[in-house]
């Protein structure tokens, strides 16, 4: 018998580790999944309580374009329910619904316009150059390699930030792929 090693405990990981046991028929003690971080779960790191409130580094949404990730979850059961799976029980239309007013709030506690992304000209030009641009000049680049200064203060910033929790010195290609693919949502990143 074979047995598998998987290095992290990131999405990827863990969802290899369901296709072994489901489409592989691999027993769960011949699978290995090594982490060198107190918790698992990689980039779904959401820690927190109640009383010394909730982490989560961006909102990490999950819609029916997921296929992949939606068909590995439909073989988790619920951590609450075991007789339906992870997306029955994070279906919206379920019992239990989000109540999320905003996903972002200023220092102050008011919410920002996410209308007004407080871009200048440049910023714009900026983001345009980085979105339609070749991918290949980006190599080894930051995000701060793309942006003047002020890019960082705008409220665009501030919300796709904390939505796909970026940081400015995070990849500069990282962050047009993601510009690239949720580009549907400029219009609605308030909602």
């Amino acid at each position: 018998m074979s047995s598998y090693t998987l290095v992290s405990s990131g999405i990827a990981a863990l969802a290899g580790a369901v296709i072994l046991l489901r489409d592989g028929e691999v027993a769960g003690a011949d699978i290995t999944i090594l982490e060198e971080r107190h918790q698992s779960g990689g980039a779904f790191d959401a820690h927190g309580s109640a009383e010394d409130r909730y982490f989560l580094s961006g909102s990490h949404m999950l819609e029916a374009m997921y296929q992949c990730t939606v068909d590995v979850l439909d073989d988790i059961p619920s951590a609450s329910d075991p007789t339906i799976s992870v997306p029955e029980e994070a279906n919206p239309a379920a019992e239990w619904r989000w109540d999320t007013e905003v996903r972002l709030a200023n220092l102050d506690g008011s919410r920002p316009d996410a209308h007004a992304m407080g871009f200048t000209e440049h910023d714009r030009i900026d983001l345009l150059a980085l979105i339609g641009g070749s991918e290949r000049r980006l190599d080894d680049k930051r995000i701060t390699d793309c942006f003047a200064a002020h890019f960082f203060e705008t409220t665009f910033w501030l919300e796709w930030g904390a939505l796909f929790a970026f940081e400015p010195w995070h990849s500069a290609i990282e962050f047009r792929r993601y510009l690239r693919r949720f580009i549907d949502h400029f219009s609605a990143i308030d909602v």
